[in-house]
């Protein structure tokens, strides 16, 4: 299929010593997808929560940035999704 393909063509890109083969390339490829659409829905969520609430800034720690909320918002969708799919991918 054309998925495997991309597998393969993955494989041949990413030459490594830790034995990716060119399935495990294909998941190592839609892994970051995912984990990385996550991110972004992380942040776009978190920027309309911010937004209905009427704030601007979620704290004084770092000005002029939007608070350390702003910092770490992509990540709270991001670690959530990559632990689900690391559990999935070890059963």
């Amino acid at each position: 299929t054309a998925l495997q393909f991309i597998g393969y063509q993955l494989a041949d890109i990413v030459q490594t010593d830790i034995g990716l083969t060119p399935s495990h390339a294909l998941y190592v490829f839609l892994a970051g997808c995912v984990i990385g659409a996550a991110g972004q829905a992380g942040d776009l969520f978190i920027s309309l929560y911010k937004r209905r609430a009427g704030a601007k800034d979620t704290g004084r720690l770092i000005p002029g940035h939007g608070g350390i909320l702003d910092r770490i918002d992509a990540l709270l969708l991001a670690i959530p999704v990559y632990l689900v799919m690391l559990l999935l991918w070890n059963n």
